[in-house]
């Protein structure tokens, strides 16, 4: 009778510590998301127009956080999502806040007086949408501070979107 109470007292204390250690687990995967260290670095868009180096590709910036360029008559929201340079392709994703399959992006990359232009089609996705993809070689893309800009348009609604990129 005594030992299945220690065993018991023994079990109780081990789950006790095994809490203990998950809970600390817990709490410092927490601080390194809020605090945008190790594993979970995310962009943050506040528009500030401080260019992205994408010198850097094994990193993915994500922000669904819609920026603050939209004017006061747009019902649409929207954010550029990710902007990373993968082997010799410049990657720009974003995201839509209303799922519709009509529509399209275009995507306007400047600097100096240099113009690269593409245009997509926009896609939906279960609760929101997004463009197409933007995969834009970099191949002829001169290095330095590129604008970005991208107008959605999906109906009669537009919504444009900018940022800036480093290419080196």
């Amino acid at each position: 009778m005594k030992s299945t109470i220690n065993n018991k007292k023994q079990l109780v204390n081990i789950i006790k510590y095994a809490l203990f250690i998950f809970s600390i687990g817990i709490l410092i995967i927490a601080i390194m998301f809020f605090t945008n260290t190790g594993l979970f670095d995310r962009k943050t868009t506040d528009n500030n127009n401080q260019p992205q180096n994408v010198t850097n590709s094994n990193k993915t910036p994500l922000d669904n956080q819609p920026p603050n360029n939209k004017t006061s008559n747009d019902v649409l929201g929207a954010s550029i999502t990710y902007i990373k340079q993968e082997n010799s392709a410049l990657l720009i994703g974003t995201v839509i806040d209303k799922v519709s399959s009509e529509g399209s992006c275009t995507l306007t990359l400047t600097k100096d007086d240099q113009i690269e232009t593409k245009t997509v089609d926009i896609q939906a996705l279960a609760s929101s949408s997004t463009c197409k993809g933007f995969d834009i070689p970099i191949v002829g893309l001169s290095p330095g501070i590129w604008n970005i800009k991208i107008d959605i348009i999906i109906k009669s609604t537009e919504v444009h979107l900018s940022d800036k990129v480093t290419l080196e």
